[in-house]
C-alpha cells in the first residue's frame, strides 16, 4: 500500500501519467533477472508502457509459482487493479518449466477475469541465431513458452527480447516491445468496456471464393455453431444486430448477401497494385518462389 501510494502520488505525476485515467498493466518477471541484474528487457518494457501513459505493477516469486503474487498485488481490497497481464517469464504460471500445475493456475486466472499474454524471450537461442534461423523459434521452446502457457489460458506469444551472442544477456528487441506494449494496452482498453461496447467479427470459411464454399466445413454444422455462439453472446449482453431466428435463417441470410454473390471477388476491392510495384514494397517476395 505504502508502494502504491508514492507510485501514484509521486512517481505518476513525475513520468506524465494520470493515475485516475490509466490503465494498469501487471507484469510478472523472473526473479533471476532481477538478481543478476540482467533486466535490459524488463525495463524496455516498463519504459514503454510509462511512455503511453500507463500505470505498471511488477511482480515476482521466489519460485516458479507466481498465483501467490496475483493474488497479492494484482488486488486492491479484492478489487482487481490490473486491467491486462503479461507474463515475462515465458513459462506457464504455476511451475514455470519445470511442473505445472495448470488447474491451479486456470483457477487464478479465471478469478482475475483479464487478457493473459504470456511474451516469449528467446532462451534457446540468441538474438542473432534466431534472426538467421529458417526454423524459427526452437522446438523445445515452442513446447515450454507457447503451448504449455496456453493450457493457463495464456494468449499472442509474441517474441519480445532475445540473448546477446557475445555476451548472453538479454536485450530488448525494440520494434517487437513496442508491439508487445500496444497488444497489452488495447487488450486493458477493451478489458474496461462493456460487452455491449465491444466489436467482434466471426469469419466464416469461403475457400476457394466464388466457388460456393460459403461456410463449408466436413461434418460440421458451421451454421448452427455459429447461432449457438451468438445466442450465448446475445445472453451475456453483446449486440449482435439483426438476430436470426434460428441456424437456417442465419445460413440464409449469409448465403444470400452480395458479398456472397458470383461477382464477390470483385467487391470491395479499394485498390490494385502491379506486380512491380508489389515486389518494391515487398523485399521478401523473392524468398517465396520456389
Amino acid at each position: 500500500e505504502d508502494y502504491m501510494e508514492w507510485y501514484d502520488k509521486v512517481h505518476c505525476p513525475a513520468a506524465g501519467i494520470n493515475p485516475k485515467t490509466a490503465v494498469t498493466i501487471g507484469l510478472i518477471l523472473q526473479k533471476s533477472h532481477i538478481n543478476t541484474k540482467d533486466e535490459c528487457h524488463y525495463v524496455a518494457l516498463i519504459s514503454e508502457l510509462e511512455a503511453r501513459g500507463a500505470k505498471v505493477v511488477c511482480i515476482y516469486s521466489g519460485g516458479l509459482d507466481f498465483s501467490g503474487p496475483v493474488e497479492e498485488y494484482f488486488y486492491s481490497k479484492s478489487k482487481v487493479v490490473a486491467d491486462s497481464v503479461i507474463n515475462l517469464t515465458g513459462f506457464a504460471l504455476v511451475g514455470g518449466p519445470a511442473s505445472q500445475d495448470h488447474p491451479k493456475a486456470v483457477a487464478a486466472l479465471t478469478k482475475l477475469n483479464k487478457p493473459y499474454i504470456c511474451a516469449v524471450p528467446l532462451v534457446f537461442q540468441s538474438f542473432e541465431e534466431w534472426q538467421r534461423s529458417e526454423l524459427g523459434l526452437h522446438p523445445i521452446q515452442v513446447a515450454l513458452q507457447i503451448s504449455l502457457p496456453e493450457i493457463d489460458g495464456a494468449i499472442e506469444p509474441i517474441i519480445f527480447a532475445g540473448r546477446e551472442g557475445a555476451t548472453g544477456r538479454s536485450v530488448p528487441l525494440s520494434d517487437r516491445v513496442e508491439l508487445l506494449a500496444n497488444r497489452a494496452l488495447k487488450w486493458a482498453n477493451l478489458s474496461q468496456k462493456t460487452n455491449a461496447e465491444k466489436k467482434i467479427s466471426i469469419t466464416v470459411f469461403s475457400f476457394p471464393p466464388d466457388k460456393g464454399n460459403v461456410g463449408t466445413a466436413a461434418y460440421l454444422d458451421v451454421f448452427g455453431s455459429i447461432f449457438a455462439v451468438m445466442t450465448e453472446m446475445k445472453k451475456k449482453g453483446y449486440n449482435v444486430g439483426e438476430m436470426p431466428k434460428d441456424a437456417k435463417e442465419l445460413m440464409e441470410m449469409v448465403l444470400h448477401d452480395v458479398n456472397a454473390q458470383i461477382s464477390s471477388p470483385e467487391l470491395n476491392v479499394a485498390y490494385k497494385m502491379s506486380v512491380s510495384e508489389y515486389e518494391r514494397l515487398c523485399p521478401f517476395a523473392a524468398d517465396l518462389e520456389e
